[in-house]
């Protein structure tokens, strides 16, 4: 464990193994009790040749734990780690394990209260894990946690990182988000979860429509490269313009799997003026605004909303696709016939060719004749090759979806994939232990696709319970794991880490308002569920007008008026409550601290001067963009975030300190942020400081925890 008073700066040569920092020559200053200045606090944060050494080292599943299952991945792992000729790492410290299953489930450390209970320290001498062994309570917390509506809101951070999309103000990607959390905590099977994602087309309002909200983003050639490179590790977007360089795919390859998802000759449907709904003629409502000197050019924006929504959101989506893309006039394809603007039909990459029933082509058909022509509906897949797509790209017998699935599976638990780059597969990609990648794909076809049940495997490993591997650890052709690889937390749980000191019970709220909140209509979704859609011509006209009169009046735009006066407008809407309304854009709607919230709450992704940006949060512009790596920024972020934020008595954890009397308040500090006891020395230490500066020295003791590595660090 990390020593909090005394830190020594070495040289050690290469990369910090917890912090990944950049080694230096030894820096001859030993830096005593609690008086960081900010270069050493810089250093420390960047974990700059800092020595470290590591610590001492159901809940409602309806079937029992595959000890099965768990045996041979042991097995295995011990096998090879036999052949290598590596010994296994020692059993972890209960602490370590305590803080590693809270950090890898549910993405935060333990509370105080939760720390006491485990360990069996609480004041009240009860605890739920009575009676128990070591190996008995880390099953029954496993089995907890991965049911906890945490799990979740954890398990969405690492997800959600399949779509691209940085506007953080997209409301419809907020609703989208909700759903996919509680698809994760239900444990809806993760092949069914990306076939809803990849062929759902109702109303987005109602039931999994929301799911449809996967496949919008305005760029169709990088989105279903995304969707290619992260569910089968595919790297194809070379191949949208040529010939794919380094690997297999040409281009005329690409334009067959985009066929898939096209609607070349299909008819693309655009803003209509008469709207699905009762047959509402917009243009009509848009005359009648025109003339009428009451309004002003701002009552427009109004009809625009009904018109977009409703005819693209708020109606189920046509689901027939043609199965037929065009080469592009750019086409210039060395390996594959074909010629610019010439159709092809949709065909897989790899694997079992999906049966579109294309009907016959006529003999002797040019394919020359069919540049530029439209294709008749009679000429079309005669199944929706939408639905054949998601099919192929999630069956159990494709030869990539599960491969991926199962090595990122692994990686997120061990810290290091069975292939790495574990986001990308080429033809000469190979496991360094095939035998265990074979047993984790089994596993994972075992479970049905169920991720609960799959992790609530690993978890229950020996492996899992074992010191992590404190070293620079890469990734290498028949390596074998000791042990976990330490690494420095994500963004989203350094993040979470300190909500959780703020207020132990944050995991309980979400960042939509309560049900029963006027106030929490988003505004399309509001038109839906106050029976908006059901409005005849007449019914519609009249809504518009008078809102655009009174917004006039108001002098502000209908949209604004719309948003403030008629609890249409989110989190900034019509709120009754004056504590509220005076601190709006401070608070969620549940009367929680808005941005106080779990980083899964929070806008996704975060604006580019909050905290989750600068710690390495993916910006959604490009798949995989979130980085571990530590700054000189994140350190005086931490110098000064923690004074201003953690440092209140009314709530979190120095109120639980307040409650405490003698040592246990040092006691409970260390609990609640790095899950350990304080070593002798330590606790020595920190009495010396609360004997000379009183109660604030509690504070100073809190702010030099989270600034230490091992707060930093997932071990």
């Amino acid at each position: 464990m990390v020593n909090v008073v005394e830190i020594q700066l070495v040289h050690i040569g290469r990369r910090s193994p917890v912090t990944h920092g950049i080694g230096v020559p030894a820096v001859g200053c030993r830096v005593k009790g609690l008086g960081l200045s900010i270069l050493v606090l810089l250093l420390v944060f960047l974990g700059v040749g800092i020595s470290t050494r590591a610590a001492p080292v159901s809940g409602g599943f309806e079937s029992p734990l595959d000890f099965k299952q768990v045996e041979r991945i042991d097995l295995l792992v011990g096998k090879r780690l036999g052949e290598i000729t590596v010994k296994p790492n020692p059993a972890a410290s209960p602490e370590v394990l305590l803080r590693r299953m809270y950090l890898q489930i549910i993405g935060r450390n333990p509370t105080v209260r939760e720390f006491e209970d485990f360990m069996e320290m609480s004041p009240s001498g009860k605890s739920t894990f009575s009676g128990l062994t070591l190996v008995e309570k880390k099953r029954k917390l496993i089995d907890q946690l991965l049911q906890s509506r945490e799990y979740g809101m954890h398990e969405f951070n690492f997800w959600s990182e399949m779509k691209n999309e940085p506007d953080n103000q997209n409301m419809k990607l907020f609703y989208f988000w909700a759903w996919f959390k509680k698809q994760l905590n239900d444990d809806l099977p993760f092949d069914q979860l990306v076939f809803k994602m990849l062929t759902e087309t109702g109303n987005i309002f109602e039931g999994d429509g929301v799911a449809r909200e996967f496949r919008q983003n305005g760029n169709f050639a990088n989105w279903f490269a995304d969707v290619m490179l992260y569910f089968h590790g595919a790297h194809i977007t070379c191949a949208q313009c040529h010939d794919h360089p380094f690997d297999s795919y040409n281009q005329r390859q690409y334009y067959e799997m985009t066929a898939f998802l096209r609607n070349e000759g299909h008819p693309m449907d655009n803003l209509p003026e008469t709207l699905p709904i009762n047959k509402v003629d917009i243009g009509k409502i848009r005359k009648r605004v025109a003339g009428d000197k009451e309004l002003d050019g701002r009552t427009g924006a109004l009809i625009n909303r009904f018109a977009f929504w409703f005819s693209k959101w708020a109606q189920p989506e046509k689901t027939q696709k043609a199965g037929v893309d065009r080469l592009p006039d750019y086409f210039q394809s060395e390996e594959a016939k074909g010629d610019p603007g010439q159709l092809v039909r949709a065909k897989v990459l790899y694997g079992k060719q999906p049966d579109l029933r294309f009907p016959e082509p006529e003999e002797g058909e040019d394919p020359g004749k069919e540049q530029k022509r439209k294709v008749p509906p009679e000429e079309w897949s005669g199944n929706d090759s939408r639905i054949a797509f998601a099919q192929w790209l999630t069956a159990r017998d494709n030869p990539r979806f599960t491969l991926m699935l199962a090595n990122r599976l692994w990686k997120k638990t061990v810290g290091i994939g069975l292939f790495e780059p574990a986001n990308k597969i080429k033809e000469k990609t190979k496991p360094s232990d095939p035998e265990l990648m074979q047993a984790l794909i089994g596993l994972v076809h075992q479970k049905d696709f169920r991720l609960k049940e799959v992790y609530r495997v690993i978890y229950n490993t020996t492996l899992f319970e074992r010191e992590s591997s404190m070293e620079s650890v890469s990734f290498s052709p028949g390596m074998g794991f000791p042990g976990p690889v330490s690494r420095r937390v994500s963004a989203e749980q350094m993040w979470d880490n300190l909500m959780v000191l703020r207020n132990e019970y944050v995991g309980e709220f979400d960042g939509e308002p309560r049900p029963d909140h006027p106030s929490r209509l988003h505004p399309y979704k509001a038109y839906y569920e106050k029976g908006y859609l059901n409005f005849d011509q007449e019914q519609l006209t009249e809504y518009v007008l008078k809102v655009g009169r009174e917004s006039r009046k108001a002098g502000m735009s209908a949209l604004e008026y719309e948003n403030k006066h008629l609890g249409h407008g989110g989190t900034r809407g019509a709120v009754p409550s004056p504590f509220i309304q005076a601190n709006r854009d401070s608070l969620n709607l549940n009367g929680i601290e808005y941005k106080f919230l779990r980083a899964s709450e929070l806008r996704v992704p975060a604006r580019i001067d909050h905290f989750l940006a600068h710690f390495g949060q993916s910006s959604r512009k490009e798949l995989f963009g979130s980085v571990r790596e530590a700054s000189s920024t994140q350190a005086l972020i931490m110098i000064n975030w923690a004074e201003k934020n953690l440092f209140h008595e009314k709530g979190g954890i120095l109120q639980v300190v307040d409650q405490r009397e003698g040592d246990e308040k040092i006691r409970t500090l260390f609990k609640g942020t790095l899950a350990r006891l304080p070593s002798e020395k330590e606790l020595l230490a920190m009495k010396g400081l609360v004997a000379k500066s009183g109660r604030v020295a509690y504070r100073d003791i809190l702010w030099a925890l989270v600034n230490c590595n091992e707060f930093r660090s997932q071990m």
